[in-house]
């Protein structure tokens, strides 16, 4: 059961990204220089491109758990929007998926829908869908839900309802731009560390291929039951598993048998992370 904590905490942070482009003003908004605008907007170990001539809020203006948010520019008074948060959370991907719902729907007006996974930089990216009544109309927002260690990364795209097809490419592209830079491979080149992150990359989709297969041969199953068929399957381990501790082997052997030990836990545990 989750925590009345986590819950309020978890409570804060939607209702937050549900209303947050609904306060915008000019005062808040730093223009991009041109020269920049076409880098990532990123905080320690998560970032995404965003949309060229998008412009930035003030950092100093946004809580905590929100590490940045753009806006573009939009026929009306609510302009389009991207803003990514990060909670560290006691819980699975699919408990968090479902406590979002819940908390969404109980504000009334709106309604909620899971659309599926899409690949981003960081791995398979949960995309959910909201839609809520507001003063300037029926207002849309598209959030991608990833999670590693249990922190869950919220990528969230918002404009009003009418005017969100014009925005799909650019929301798009930033969603699937959405890179998180963990130590799990430390000490490396980055010409190694890219290869191991493109590994990981598709590990993680293959992994996410596998995990609803085992999710809807056996519904009945625990979050760790479902971890250990998936982990056990012959197509998981054939395609992804195994190829993945021979690179290590042959690739880099100079790292030495502990750090190769190390690498292969700490993707391990963020499989776990994906349920």
């Amino acid at each position: 059961m989750i925590k009345s904590i986590q819950k309020s905490i978890l409570l804060c942070l939607v209702v937050f990204l549900s209303h947050l482009s609904l306060c915008f003003s000019d005062q808040l908004s730093l223009s991009f220089n041109e020269k920049y605008s076409h880098l990532a907007q990123e905080s320690g170990n998560c970032n995404f491109i965003p949309p060229k001539d998008w412009q930035t809020v003030n950092k100093k203006e946004l809580p905590d758990k929100v590490i940045t948010l753009v806006k573009g520019e939009g026929k009306y008074e609510l302009p389009p929007s991207l803003n990514l948060a990060i909670e560290h959370v006691g819980m699975s991907l699919k408990q968090y998926i479902e406590t979002v719902r819940d908390v969404h729907l109980s504000h009334g007006n709106t309604t909620w829908k899971k659309l599926g996974t899409l690949q981003t930089n960081a791995g398979p990216a949960t995309l959910t869908q909201l839609e809520r009544t507001s003063g300037w109309g029926k207002m849309r927002m598209i959030q991608a839900i990833l999670m590693r260690n249990n922190t869950a990364y919220i990528l969230t795209a918002t404009a009003l309802a009418n005017e969100f097809p014009k925005f799909y490419k650019e929301f798009f592209q930033a969603i699937q731009s959405l890179t998180i830079s963990e130590e799990i491979f430390p000490g490396l080149s980055n010409e190694r560390l890219q290869r191991l992150q493109n590994t990981y990359s598709a590990i993680s989709k293959n992994w996410e291929k596998e995990r609803q297969k085992k999710e809807s041969a056996f519904d009945e199953l625990s979050s760790k039951e479902i971890f250990e068929k998936t982990f056990e399957s012959e197509d998981f381990k054939e395609i992804s598993w195994a190829p993945f501790l021979m690179m290590l082997e042959d690739d880099f052997s100079d790292m030495g048998g502990h750090w190769k030990k190390t690498v292969a836990n700490k993707v391990k545990d963020n499989l776990k992370t994906l349920l």
